[in-house]
C-alpha cells in the first residue's frame, strides 16, 4: 500500500499485514525484527502525520539532510566528496556511489538477501556483477575506458580498480574544459 497509513495496518488489537508473496530468508528475519520492535508501539485515533526528526522544526529540508549525512554518515575527509565540475551532477552522484560501493549490483543485492537468479554480469555474462567488475574488468567497460583514455590523451592506468580510474579522471578534470567534455562524452559509445 504505497499511500497507506499506520491505521491501515492496526486493527486495535495488533498489527495486520497483507503480503503479496511469502517472506523468506533475510526478508523474513527483517520483518520479524520489525514486528518485535513494533510490539511495544501503541496506536491512538489521532491523525497520522509525517515528522522529520532530523529537522529543527520537524519539517524536511534538503540542506539539513545533507548536513546530517556529512556529519554522521560520511567519514571525515572522504575523497568521494570531491566533485568534478566538468560533468553533470548525476555523473558525480554515480561516482560517489561507486566509491562508497553503494550501487545495487547483482552481487550487492544478493548479499542483502534478495533472491537473484544469477550474479553474473548482464553485460558480458562472464564475471560476477560487482562495482569493481562493472567499472573495471567487464570487457565492455574495458573498451569504454580505452576510448576515454584515448580521448583524454592519457596513458591508461595499469589497475582498472574504480578508485584509481576516478582519481585519474578527477586529476585530468583540471585540464579539460566543461564545454568540451559535455560535447564529446556522448560520442564515446562502445562499438
Amino acid at each position: 500500500m504505497p499511500d497507506g497509513t499506520v491505521a491501515d495496518h492496526w486493527d486495535g488489537d495488533g498489527w495486520r499485514w497483507g503480503w503479496h508473496r511469502t517472506l523468506t530468508g533475510r526478508s523474513l528475519d527483517m520483518f520479524l525484527e520489525m514486528e518485535r520492535q513494533l510490539g511495544e508501539v501503541r496506536c491512538n485515533d489521532l491523525q497520522d502525520k509525517w515528522l522529520w526528526k532530523i529537522g529543527v522544526d520537524g519539517n524536511f529540508t534538503a540542506g539539513e539532510t545533507r548536513r546530517w549525512i556529512e556529519d554522521r554518515v560520511l567519514p571525515v575527509g572522504d575523497v568521494a566528496l570531491r566533485w568534478c565540475g566538468s560533468v553533470p551532477r548525476k555523473v558525480n552522484i554515480l561516482v560517489w556511489r561507486v566509491r562508497l560501493n553503494r550501487l545495487p549490483t547483482r552481487m550487492a543485492l544478493s548479499g542483502r538477501g534478495l533472491e537473484i537468479s544469477s550474479i553474473l554480469c548482464l553485460v558480458c555474462g562472464v564475471g560476477a556483477e560487482s562495482v569493481d567488475h562493472l567499472f573495471g574488468s567487464c570487457v565492455v567497460a574495458v573498451q569504454l575506458w580505452e576510448k576515454v583514455w584515448r580521448w583524454l590523451q592519457v596513458v591508461p592506468p595499469i589497475s582498472l580498480v574504480p578508485e584509481v580510474l576516478f582519481e585519474l579522471l578527477l586529476a585530468k578534470d583540471l585540464e579539460v574544459e566543461s564545454k568540451k567534455v559535455n560535447s564529446t562524452f556522448p560520442k564515446l559509445a562502445v562499438q
